[in-house]
This record gives structure tokens, sequence and C-alpha cells, in this order.
């Protein structure tokens, strides 16, 4: 057998196709492997790089935290809270103490108006006495009308809860006959 025209060429550069296509497919997946392995690495590398800045800010943070002046100034400020809520308490209860009081009797430049306007004409005070709720007057008058004109002239004015009349004694002062009326006025309650 004979061949007349043998081409080498031919089978010779078939053969390279094929190998150039196998070798050209493996450098594509060379490359797209490499590439993944990079960019893997690549974010790997920031990953640790942020991680290291993590845990450095984590240990700042925890000396921060654990610094013992600070834990004296937050214990410091723990116990000046618990002050200022004990002075809140006591003042609320001041408070409502001040409202009680407000609503208790007093004399007043009011109250001392309202007897000595209501006094008849020629009377005059010989003492008056205040024991918190209770006003006790002695009225002196040369007339034994008079205080009792006083005592409805103190109920007239509904300054008072009540106005007690408890009568009159005379006494001669001077060779002058005077008459001691007694009233007992009650103020109201926050008045």
């Amino acid at each position: 057998m004979k061949k007349q025209n043998i081409n080498l060429m031919e089978g010779f550069s078939a053969i390279e196709k094929r190998r150039s296509a196998k070798s050209d497919r493996i450098l594509v997946f060379m490359a797209m492997f490499l590439s993944v392995i990079l960019i893997i690495s690549a974010f790997s590398f920031k990953l640790f790089l942020d991680n290291n800045d993590l845990k450095d800010r984590i240990k700042v943070t925890e000396a921060y935290v654990n610094d013992p002046v600070l834990k004296e100034r937050i214990l410091a400020i723990e116990v000046m809270q618990s002050k200022i809520n004990d002075l809140n308490e006591i003042d609320k209860i001041l408070d409502e103490l001040n409202a009680s009081f407000e609503v208790f009797p007093r004399i007043n430049t009011l109250s001392l108006r309202v007897i000595t306007s209501n006094m008849p004409a020629g009377t005059s005070l010989k003492s008056l006495g205040f024991d918190g709720q209770w006003f006790t007057i002695q009225l002196i008058s040369p007339n034994y009308s008079e205080p009792s004109k006083f005592a409805v002239n103190l109920r007239d004015s509904e300054f008072f809860e009540e106005v007690i009349y408890q009568g009159y004694t005379s006494e001669v002062v001077n060779g002058v006959t005077r008459y001691v009326g007694k009233v007992v006025a009650i103020l109201k309650v926050g008045e």
C-alpha cells in the first residue's frame, strides 16, 4: 500500500486544533478558578481586618466600662439619684401637708377686721383669745343689749361657722356701770 499524497499537515493541524481547544478550556477554567480564589481571599482579608478592628473597639469599650474611676462616678450618681428621689418624696409629703394646713382655720387681719367692724358703736374690746379655731371675745359696752347685737352682727356676717353668745356681766368702774359680754365665734374651715 502505497500512498501517493500523504498530507501530514492536515492531520497535524486537526490534532493541534483539538489540543488547542482542550488547553483553551483548561485556561479559561483556571482563570475563573483563580479569580474566584482571589475574590474570596480579598473578601476574607477584609473580614479579617474588620474583625480585628471590632476586637480592638471591644477592648477599648470594655476598658472604659470597667474603669474604676467611672464605676465610682456611676455609684456616686446612683447615690445622688437616690437622695434626689428621697427629697422629691419629702417634697411631695410637704406639699400635701401645706395643702392640709391651708384648710386649717387661722387668725389673720381679715378675721380681726370682721370682728372690729361688727362691733356696735360705743363698744370696745376687753379681750380677744384664739385657740386655733375658736375666738373668745369679751366686749365692753355701756348698754347691756350691745353684746347680744354684736353676736347677731357676727352671725349675719357669715364669716364664722358658728357664733355663740354666752351672756353678759356687769361691773362698776369709777362709778359707771358697764356691761361685759362674752361671745365665742368658730372660724370656718379654710377661711
